[in-house]
């Protein structure tokens, strides 16, 4: 059985493979992009773009087959593609150059059309890959938290954050995240163990947020600190260390407004 994982950005969110990763993100809530792939040649990428209502679906796809065709007949190769309204998704396949499989849809939750696809070379098998990235697909509607989940690093937020900055490595996954009123920075940390045998889980913990000065306690499931920025406004983190994925997971809030202190249940 294969591992699985859960990507999730913009308050949509998929499982995939575990050892896929993404190699491209770009956009916002509005319109964006996404490719996850793997070492070898299967991957998956999908993009989205806010609709006031339900679209044309086969209008959105055919440019989409248009250049793909184009691009193959240069190469003299040959194209193929069809499509079919199932479920109220367009479901559809093309094989020119490499090869893919998706799926076109509106979501009512969030107004937005989504293009979901997993792509490969032409002798793969593309199925077993797309039908549970397609299945777990889910969007938030403005009453639902938002799950941010990728390299590591999982949470849920309340709905309408949006990225100011990101940092994604090997070893850490760094997410600056801003909402009117509040300012969010969710860290994922690597070699846990080693981590804290050199420093010890508080010691780390205060170097890593940059919270000297604070009021520490030892909550379910780690510590909690508590502090306020020079002009008085509160600054709260929770520290997680999750022993079996040998990680640490940090969230550091300042604001004012009382919904936005971290919560454990922002954790996944």
């Amino acid at each position: 059985m294969i591992d699985r994982t859960v990507f999730g950005w913009y308050g949509f969110s998929f499982e995939h493979p575990a050892d896929w990763g993404p190699t491209l993100i770009s956009g916002n809530r509005e319109e964006g992009y996404v490719r996850l792939a793997s070492a070898g040649h299967l991957g998956c990428q999908i993009r989205w773009k806010r609709a006031g209502s339900k679209p044309d679906l086969p209008s959105r796809l055919r440019p989409y087959f248009a250049r793909l065709e184009r691009d193959t007949r240069k190469r003299r190769q040959s194209f193929d593609s069809e499509s079919k309204l199932e479920h109220g998704r367009l479901l559809y396949r093309w094989s020119g150059l490499a090869q893919g499989r998706g799926a076109l849809f509106f979501s009512e939750a969030c107004s937005r059309v989504f293009f979901l696809e997993a792509f490969g070379r032409r002798s793969d098998s593309l199925m077993p890959a797309f039908r549970p990235i397609a299945a777990s697909f889910k969007s938030a509607n403005r009453e639902e938290p938002e799950i941010w989940s990728l390299l590591g690093l999982s949470l849920r937020f309340p709905h309408g954050l949006k990225i100011e900055r990101k940092t994604l490595l090997a070893g850490r996954t760094h997410l600056v995240l801003t909402a009117k009123g509040a300012r969010i920075e969710a860290d994922r940390w690597g070699f846990a163990e080693q981590l804290i045998a050199k420093h010890g889980l508080e010691g780390w913990a205060r170097a890593a947020l940059g919270l000297q000065s604070t009021v520490v306690a030892a909550e379910s499931p780690g510590l909690r600190f508590d502090s306020k920025t020079r002009l008085g406004v509160p600054i709260s983190a929770l520290v997680n260390h999750d022993v079996g994925q040998n990680q640490l997971t940090l969230v550091k809030v300042i604001s004012k407004l009382d919904g936005w202190r971290p919560e454990w249940e922002w954790f996944l």
